[in-house]
């Protein structure tokens, strides 16, 4: 995991899926970043970098974008709408999405 993963910020709207988010990100082989207001799961596949950004929308449903970017150039990533209600517990096609973006 990334450097500061052990810090809860935003604790509250991420509280429930924080512990969810940690064993996906460690059984798939993901970095999980957790910032104020958001969470980011990374993974490198075909010669991209790849992520999906989580954001609350309320208590239980979440906004996620998919995302896809050259190696260590983030700021230029490729995104993608995956929803805005979005239940923790989907994940699974937000993770092809992100896998089937192109740069």
């Amino acid at each position: 995991m990334t450097e500061g993963s052990q810090v809860q910020p935003d604790g509250g709207r991420f509280e429930t899926i924080d512990p969810k988010l940690t064993v996906f990100a460690l059984a798939n082989g993901m970095d999980l970043e957790k910032a104020e207001g958001f969470r980011r799961l990374s993974w490198f596949t075909e010669a991209l970098e790849r992520g999906l950004r989580i954001e609350a929308a309320s208590v239980v449903a979440f906004v996620v974008t998919a995302m896809a970017w050259q190696f260590n150039s983030p700021s230029e990533a490729t995104e993608s709408s995956v929803g805005d209600e979005v239940a923790a517990e989907d994940l699974t096609g937000a993770l092809e999405a992100a896998n089937g973006l192109r740069l």
